[in-house]
């Protein structure tokens, strides 16, 4: 979203952090656009637009269970399928290519996307990316009185404890070497917890979970991505929840409500 500052500059909004000019190549068309905190925080973000369009799309690289390395862009997972020796560029294609036979791909040169396909033929969930939930988990108690929680046809029991936080790995865990988990809160799960973005009546951007409410705290740029924190709107209550999100997904979840 395009703006003007109060000394009317134009700037640039992307996920709650303002950018402005840098330079601008009139002959390509192109602008390049920082931070505004880079001269006071020494932030290194910036944004490529080319017309009104970003041209360097955020990307976000991670390892897999098995040690390959992989990228995650609008939350599916694509991984290498081959590299140019002589130039810096790597062709990537969805991670459900030989299952289900995806044909999206991404070409990076070093860490920017020069080239992207992202019309895959199927869900998040389908695509071997649990960032979403597959379906509602239910809590069950096994034959010998341990706790479960079925989701997706798949049964997690108790790994451990901490606080509010349950971890949960999966029951071939040890059989099969199975590495997948969840997290739970309150016996609510956090990955791929559903929330809804909503305006306040003063226009100010919220996240909405069940009847709670939270609005921004805090937003700060890392190397996984845009991060931020949001407490409850009855915090001057005196109310402790926060939830922190990292690139629109929740990854934590602090305090229960006191109302």
């Amino acid at each position: 979203m395009f703006v003007t500052s109060h000394r009317g500059n134009k700037q640039l909004i992307y996920h709650n952090h303002k950018f402005g000019v840098h330079k601008a190549c009139s002959t390509a068309s192109k602008t390049r656009w920082r931070c505004t905190t880079h001269h006071s925080k020494g932030c290194k973000a910036f944004i490529v637009t080319s017309g009104d369009k970003i041209t360097n799309l955020i990307i976000r690289f991670v390892t897999s269970n098995r040690g390959s390395k992989q990228i995650v862009y609008d939350n599916y997972k694509f991984g290498i399928h081959k590299a140019s020796c002589t130039v810096s560029k790597t062709r990537w294609r969805c991670t459900t290519h030989h299952a289900r036979g995806c044909k999206a791909y991404i070409v990076t040169c070093g860490d920017e996307i020069v080239k992207l396909n992202n019309d895959h033929e199927h869900d998040i969930a389908d695509g071997g990316n649990h960032l979403r939930p597959i379906s509602t988990p239910q809590f069950v108690t096994s034959n010998r009185g341990n706790k479960h929680i079925l989701l997706g046809g798949y049964k997690f029991g108790i790994h451990k404890t901490k606080g509010l936080k349950t971890r949960w790995l999966c029951t071939a865990h040890n059989s099969k070497a199975c590495y997948a988990s969840l997290m739970t809160i309150e016996n609510q799960v956090i990955n791929g917890l559903k929330f809804t973005y909503i305006t306040s009546r003063r226009g100010m951007r919220q996240i909405k979970i069940g009847n709670y409410k939270f609005g921004i705290r805090s937003t700060s740029m890392t190397e996984c991505g845009v991060k931020s924190r949001w407490v409850c709107t009855a915090h001057r209550k005196n109310c402790p929840a926060t939830i922190m999100l990292l690139n629109d997904q929740i990854v934590s979840i602090h305090n229960p409500h006191t109302h």
